[in-house]
């Protein structure tokens, strides 16, 4: 990967994106698996009360269900970054038909905690150089991490251990 930049994503102008520092945007989101109703779905309407939490026209009643809704307040935001970065071919790397490589992607997931939140499918489909993606943590530690790369040459290097005999990928930023 390389000519890593940021990428200001037209949806970023949309009320639900908050930017909190340069590139670095406050989002929310439900993690469905955290909550046994299915109905929960992404939305910034919440009421309020000192008896229940009220979302989506269901009632939460906090004295019977606090660590729900404890979980359900708390884990509501995350924060996105979205980067543009030209594949190398020499390292492995391609994009075909708006699909990325793999890796060193996933390694630069594992690497700072992240996960992909939005692929831009039709951009990467559309731009043969360059690959978007939007990545998300609900630490915005790890997407401040995640910014040290931009202007960076990153990619992934086979390392033999003679000790071991055994080859191993490396994660190379530089």
């Amino acid at each position: 990967m390389k000519n890593i930049s940021f990428y200001r994503a037209e949806k970023y102008k949309d009320d639900i994106y908050k930017e909190v520092e340069e590139n670095i945007y406050e989002t929310k989101h439900i993690n469905k698996s955290l909550f046994p109703d299915k109905e929960i779905i992404f939305q910034d309407n919440w009421e309020k009360t000192d008896e229940f939490v009220m979302f989506n026209g269901k009632k939460y009643w906090k004295s019977k269900n606090e660590p729900v809704v404890k979980k359900m307040i708390d884990r509501t935001k995350k924060y996105v970054t979205s980067l543009s970065f030209e594949p190398e071919p020499e390292f492995g790397e391609k994009q075909r038909h708006g699909k990325i490589d793999q890796y060193p992607l996933e390694d630069i997931l594992e690497k700072f905690g992240l996960w992909v939140n939005d692929c831009y499918d039709q951009l990467n489909e559309e731009d043969k150089k360059l690959c978007y993606l939007e990545f998300a943590s609900e630490d915005i530690e790890d997407i401040r991490n995640l910014k040290s790369i931009v202007g960076k040459h990153v990619y992934n290097k086979y390392v033999y251990d003679k000790d071991d005999d055994r080859t191993y990928v490396d994660l190379i930023i530089e």
